[in-house]
């Protein structure tokens, strides 16, 4: 029976029922009930109708070309940095390009396992993971996963951390190390502070080009183990503070206990107490805390490290970017989502002692000019650029592709923008952007020049360090473009440049870390001018922090000005930007960085401008400055 015979028999049936009422009840009270019967069963059948006629939706062939929508649009993350794929070039500018998805995290570990015969447990922390740095819910799910692991099943730990609870790094490690087959730890870009001991436990550590380890200095309430002890050597005990004086207690117990269990992880059975002067080194409190361990500085200090990285490696990590809800942290082929609640280290840190328990200095070390601020969320839809592994709005990303592209095809170079302001998802340098763009640097060309447009305030110095030593590394020629200003962290990047373009009133800035917001050249002229018994334990510690990463920061920037400078005149460079001669926002015009002895030029073409001008209103606010019409 068809559609309308349905319909037929309904309408007759309801038609004798319509006689029978009006008889014995009367034809108004029922008759509105009726209608609403016969028009509810019409809806019904309507909605039934589409399904009869075809099972296939209307937009199946609009989505295939792509994938699944969701990996197209997400509203949630902004973009920081935006990259041309390599090859728009080589197509049509109308064509339709789908985004790479190798799958979902399952899938790339999958992957990864058959290829090496492995068993793969994956450690990730970021802003839209479950926690953001290591912590005791990571313990509990790593170990949960290394105890499932087969005692004759090689154990693969891919490591992306910055760090956190000094025991849940040390607790996972000392599994590792008591797994009976052969453990390969890979860190894709960075394993830092109490993450390093994962690597440590490893019987081989991976390590991209730009990747980095970190020494080993926790955080105890007043500053770093190292410069507490450090810092109040000078100072007559009886000028010390009793909190100073646990504090330096409690710092000496964990260095102590972080040398111990670094040599009990290194070793092999071969050579005890060579191993244990590598902890030693890794461990003396000798470097700043926020120095990057590269893979030969870690080579140099005698770990067993390697660059053969599997590129489901760097597949796993820029999936965790596009998920649309919270991931868990830890990660394995069985379970993708953790069945343990979402807690997170502000919380947790907030209800537990605040001394010796996370290594997380890092989360202080930012500079002064670039602290983050908080914005709602944008309304906006989100498209994601594979390549460059980042969210951008979709009406911001036309635009700024057709500029990129242009860009590029001029220049015959490859485009990575890092944009920070209103509209983008942060304000200033963080882990995520040292991911996203070593991610950019890693899937270019080495041998095709490199432009990189820069529009930042500064942020982290270890990120900004670590982005340059990476640029620096490009091989081909590499341009850093200022249309408005690249501070701090963004000056440092440009440093690493072969040459500066910048905007006829753009500026860059001193390099002067800002250490609690205190800049560390001024903390350090505090001990010329005031006797150590004087000065506050606080000031003292936080100057011996300020003298190490002062070390570390000059060292940097003679070995990113090197080779495109002189190397007296690289030094010289570096002295002056970071003397503390000006404040922290000083803004160093073209002129003055010519006068510096900069190779900078002012002949920037308008499209780099247009390409900052994209990520502007872009959620509809009115304008702070406005003009009449050019």
């Amino acid at each position: 029976m068809d559609v309308w015979s349905v319909l037929s028999l309904v309408s007759q049936t309801a038609t004798r029922f319509w006689s029978v009422v009006e008889a014995n009840v009367g034809p108004w009270p029922i008759a509105f009930a009726i209608v609403a019967i016969v028009l509810a069963l019409g809806l019904l059948l309507v909605a039934l109708l589409p399904k009869r006629i075809s099972h296939k939706s209307p937009f199946e062939d609009l989505q295939a070309p792509f994938g699944p929508l969701e990996q197209l649009v997400v509203p949630q993350e902004q973009p920081l940095v935006a990259a041309a794929p390599r090859n728009w070039m080589a197509k049509a500018a109308s064509e339709p390009r789908a985004p790479e998805v190798p799958g979902s995290k399952r899938d790339i570990i999958a992957r990864m396992e058959a290829v090496r015969g492995s068993r793969v447990i994956a450690v990730i922390h970021r802003d839209n993971m479950e926690r953001k740095h290591l912590d005791v819910v990571d313990l509990e799910d790593a170990l949960t996963a290394i105890r499932k692991v087969p005692k004759n099943k090689p154990l693969d730990v891919i490591i992306h951390s910055p760090g956190g609870h000094i025991r849940a790094g040390q607790q996972i490690a000392r599994a590792i190390k008591a797994h009976p087959a052969k453990t390969t730890v890979f860190v894709p870009y960075y394993a830092l502070g109490s993450a390093t001991f994962i690597a440590y436990a490893a019987d081989q550590i991976v390590m991209s080009p730009h990747a980095a380890l970190s020494p080993f200095d926790p955080y105890v309430s007043k500053g770093t183990a190292s410069s507490i002890l450090n810092g109040i050597t000078d100072k007559p005990i009886s000028k010390i503070e009793d909190e100073t004086i646990i504090c330096a207690d409690i710092s000496r117990k964990l260095l102590n206990e972080a040398r111990r269990v670094s040599c009990e992880l290194m070793d092999d059975g071969d050579d005890y107490a060579g191993v244990c002067r590598i902890a030693d080194e890794l461990v003396s409190g000798k470097w700043s805390s926020d120095r990057a361990i590269t893979p030969t500085d870690a080579k140099e200090v005698g770990l067993k490290v390697s660059s053969e990285m599997p590129p489901e490696v760097y597949q796993l990590i820029r999936s965790c970017r596009r998920s649309r809800g919270r991931d868990a942290s830890v990660a394995t082929s069985e379970v993708e989502r953790s069945r343990f609640g979402a807690a997170t280290l502000r919380g947790e840190k907030a209800e537990s002692s605040p001394v010796g328990i996370y290594d997380d200095v890092r989360q202080f070390h930012f500079e002064r000019s670039s602290a983050a601020k908080a914005f709602p969320e944008p309304k906006q839809k989100l498209t994601w650029l594979a390549q460059s592994g980042t969210y951008v709005p979709e009406g911001m990303a036309d635009r700024a592709k057709g500029i990129i592209k242009q860009i590029e095809q001029q220049r015959g170079s490859r485009v990575i923008c890092i944009i920070h302001g209103r509209n983008m998802e942060r304000e200033a340098f963080n882990f995520e952007d040292l991911e996203d763009t070593l991610g950019a640097l890693v899937s270019s060309d080495p041998t095709k020049p490199l432009d990189i447009i820069l529009h930042t305030q500064g942020g982290s110095s270890f990120t900004g360090r670590q982005i340059a030593r990476a640029v620096k590394s490009h091989r081909a020629r590499k341009t850093v473009f200022v249309p408005y200003y690249a501070m701090s962290a963004g000056t440092r990047i440009s440093l690493a440049a072969d040459q500066i373009v910048m905007g006829p009133h753009a500026t860059l800035g001193p390099i002067d870390t800002q250490l609690y917001g205190w800049p560390a050249p001024s903390i350090l002229r505090l001990l010329e001018v005031k006797p150590a018994d004087a000065i506050s334990d606080e000031f003292l510690i936080l100057a011996e922090e300020a003298r190490k990463i002062i070390i570390e920061g000059r060292a940097t920037a003679c070995d990113l000005l090197q080779g495109t400078y002189s190397n007296d005149g690289s030094c010289a460079i570096a002295d002056e930007m970071m003397s503390g001669k000006w404040t922290h926002g000083f803004g160093i015009t073209a002129e003055i960085a010519q006068n510096l002895g900069l190779n900078v030029s002012t002949d920037l073409p308008d499209l780099f401008f247009d390409l900052i001008r994209c990520f502007r209103h872009g959620e509809g606010e009115e304008p702070s400055v406005i003009c009449g019409e050019r």
